[in-house]
C-alpha cells in the first residue's frame, strides 16, 4: 500500500508545483487541457415528481405512467436523463458549483409523436417534441392527435441545493369534441362525411413553447349516433396542441359543405391547455350561411350534453 500512497502524494505535489507555470499552456475550458486528471465535483439533488390537472387537482401514475427528467447545466447544455415516476422521489447526481435546470416530460414513451434523445452538450433550444405526420399527404400537413403529454421544469440555484425539490408536471395539450346537426337533411344516409380541424403548430419545445409555425390539420374520425343521438354526426374527444385560432371544415366526400372559425357570437374558436373544447355545429337550413355554432369548455374528459335549440 505504501508505494501507491507515495505515488498519489507525488502526483499531487507535481500538480501543485506545476499550476503556477502551466496555466499559460493549459486551456481549462477544454476537456483535453486539464493538467491533472481529476474527477469533477458533484452534488446530489432530490426531486419529488408530481402531476396536476389544470384545476389544481393532483393526478396519479394512472394519468401519467412514465416520466423522464432531462438535466441541463447552467448554460442549458444537456447532461443526462433520468427515469422517474409520479408520486415518487428520485435522486440525481449533477455537477456542483452551478445552477441546474431540469425539464420533466410525462407520457413521453408513446406512439403519436417524434422525439430524438438529446446528446450530451446539446443546447436546450435544440430539443422538442414533434407531432407525427401521416405519410404521403400534402400540406397543410395532416398530423396524428398528440398523446396526453405533461411537462414541467425546475431551476435549482447553486446557493440553494439542499432539501427536496418538486417537479410539478401539467398538461401541454388540449382536447376537442365536435357534434354536427342537420347533415342528413336532404342527403342520403350513406353520404361519406368527414371533418378536418386546422391548427397552427407542429410541436412543443422544451420550454413549453409551440414550434413549427406552419398550418397543420387533424383528421379525427366521426360517425352518426356516436354521441347517443342517431341523427347527429359525432367526433369523439381527440387531443390537439393548444391554439388561439383554428378552422373546422366539414366535407361530404370531397366537397367542402361548411367551414367555421367562430361561434355564432363571433368569438374565435380556440383550444386551451388541459381543457376540453366542445363544439356544436348546426347546419339549420343546410347551407354554410345558416350555420349555428356553439362552444362549451369543460373539464378534461367531460363531454357537453347538448340540448336542442
Amino acid at each position: 500500500m505504501r508505494p501507491n500512497r507515495i505515488k498519489r502524494v507525488s502526483l499531487q505535489l507535481v500538480c501543485a508545483l506545476a499550476l503556477p507555470t502551466s496555466f499559460a499552456g493549459c486551456n481549462v475550458g477544454d476537456n483535453e487541457g486539464y493538467c491533472c486528471d481529476t474527477e469533477p465535483e458533484t452534488v446530489t439533488l432530490d426531486f419529488a415528481v408530481r402531476a396536476f390537472h389544470n384545476t389544481g387537482t393532483e393526478l396519479t401514475s394512472e394519468d401519467v405512467d412514465d416520466v423522464v427528467l432531462f438535466v441541463y447545466d447552467e448554460d442549458l447544455h444537456f447532461q443526462k436523463s433520468v427515469d422517474a415516476h409520479v408520486g415518487q422521489s428520485v435522486s440525481i447526481e449533477v455537477p456542483a458549483g452551478m445552477d441546474i435546470h431540469v425539464v420533466g416530460w410525462g407520457n413521453l414513451d408513446k406512439e403519436m409523436h417524434d422525439f430524438d434523445e438529446p446528446e450530451v452538450g446539446e443546447h436546450l433550444s435544440d430539443h422538442s417534441i414533434d407531432l407525427r405526420t401521416h405519410d404521403g399527404t400534402r400540406a397543410p400537413t395532416p398530423v396524428h392527435s398528440p398523446d396526453d403529454l405533461f411537462r414541467g421544469d425546475v431551476t435549482v440555484q447553486q446557493e440553494r441545493q439542499d432539501g427536496e425539490f418538486t417537479m410539478a408536471l401539467s398538461r401541454e395539450v388540449g382536447s376537442m369534441t365536435i357534434t354536427i346537426r342537420g347533415l342528413r337533411r336532404g342527403t342520403a344516409p350513406t353520404d361519406d362525411y368527414s371533418v378536418v380541424v386546422h391548427g397552427l403548430s407542429t410541436g412543443i419545445d422544451f420550454t413549453g413553447d409551440q414550434t413549427g409555425g406552419d398550418q397543420t390539420s387533424y383528421h379525427p374520425a366521426g360517425l352518426f349516433g356516436g354521441g347517443g343521438v342517431a341523427d347527429e354526426y359525432y367526433v369523439p374527444v381527440f387531443n390537439m396542441l393548444p391554439s388561439s385560432g383554428m378552422q373546422i371544415d366539414i366535407y361530404r366526400g370531397s366537397e367542402l359543405i361548411g367551414s367555421v372559425t367562430t361561434d355564432s357570437s363571433g368569438k374565435y374558436i380556440h383550444v386551451g391547455q388541459g381543457i376540453q373544447t366542445n363544439i356544436l355545429i348546426d347546419f339549420g337550413g343546410g347551407d354554410n350561411a345558416s350555420l349555428g355554432v356553439s362552444v362549451s369548455l369543460t373539464d378534461w374528459g367531460e363531454d357537453e350534453l347538448w340540448r336542442e335549440f
